[in-house]
């Protein structure tokens, strides 16, 4: 793999990450939220793991510590798409 191509794939990448965190932060927002103070509204997280990719954890009725996601996608393709349409979809 030639060093042209190696850059546009790492540049990809970079763009994937940024838009799968901005659109964490559109269903979060920034205000610190608990699920006693806030209610039952969705929430995401995003994981990265550098090396192998980055994953977005959905809990659909807001978080709670020691519970598992409703949805839970890893990987580096589709994340930003897949998320967007949640976003889309209303929920």
């Amino acid at each position: 793999m030639n060093q042209r191509l190696k850059r546009k794939i790492e540049k990809r990448r970079r763009q994937q990450i940024c838009e799968a965190l901005d659109l964490c932060l559109q269903i979060n927002g920034l205000q610190k939220s608990e699920k006693e103070l806030t209610g039952n509204h969705p929430t995401a997280i995003m994981h990265f793991w550098g090396h192998i990719g980055m994953g977005i954890f959905m809990h659909l009725d807001g978080a709670e510590r020691q519970l598992l996601p409703d949805i839970l996608r890893s990987g580096w393709t589709g994340l930003g798409k897949w998320i967007r349409s949640f976003v889309n979809s209303g929920n």
